[in-house]
């Protein structure tokens, strides 16, 4: 009898130790337990992966920026390059423009010519200055991790302007110094060239007024704690 009771008895305890095992067992393996550990190495790799994917966005960019601005400059040395030849050129043509005139007032007006195309092409190079002088503060915004896309856009939009000034200048020069006014249409040749001047002008306060649109847009920093109330 008694070899049947600890039989028993020990059958029972094997039971209770069997089930205890796949108890624990079971609690090991529940995802409740181990879920919250997993998401939280889930979401620090998230994070990690976010932070090297727009790292690496950033140096895209940067490197695009400093193609352009390195493209930008090239064709700032060839304009400057271009100006002064331009310069010398128109210099030389205007002198023996009024070499060949015989009227001192023809004389006088061919230098007011001259005078008005330095005077246009020194406000070129200014608004030129002012162009490199946002591209830097473009620069600066967007190392800060401001979005400058569209003060970005507006610039660049700025170079289709910038040209067509460059152009209404050339043409201006080029017509001041073919003008002749020993010839029988010469006031109709003058009234072409005041025509050249106002086009350059206009061209020119163009670009002027979409250099300031583009100051205007530009994103301004928030503030450190702006927006909050908490105390």
């Amino acid at each position: 009898m008694k070899k049947i009771f600890f039989a028993s008895l020990v059958s029972i305890l094997v039971l209770v130790f069997s089930v205890s095992v796949v108890l624990a067992q079971t609690e090991d393996k529940d995802p409740a337990k181990t879920r919250p550990g997993e998401v939280r190495r889930e979401i620090r790799d998230t994070k990690k992966d976010a932070r090297d994917t727009k790292k690496d966005a950033r140096g895209e960019i940067r490197e695009k920026r400093e193609d352009i601005r390195d493209t930008r400059k090239e064709r700032r040395e060839e304009i400057k390059e271009r100006l002064q030849a331009k310069r010398v050129e128109l210099k030389e043509r205007f002198e023996k423009k009024r070499k060949e005139l015989k009227d001192k007032r023809f004389e006088r007006i061919v230098e007011r010519f001259r005078k008005i195309a330095n005077i246009r092409r020194e406000a070129l190079a200014r608004l030129d200055a002012l162009a490199d002088k946002i591209q830097s503060r473009i620069d600066k915004l967007e190392e800060a991790g401001i979005d400058v896309s569209a003060m970005q856009a507006a610039l660049d939009a700025c170079e289709a302007t910038k040209s067509g000034a460059d152009a209404a200048i050339d043409d201006s020069e080029n017509s001041s110094a073919a003008v002749d006014f020993d010839a029988a249409n010469a006031k109709g040749l003058a009234q072409a060239q005041v025509a050249a001047i106002r086009q350059s002008n206009g061209a020119l306060k163009s670009y002027h007024s979409c250099l300031v649109g583009v100051i205007k847009s530009s994103p301004k920093p928030e503030r450190e704690g702006a927006g909050t109330n908490e105390q």
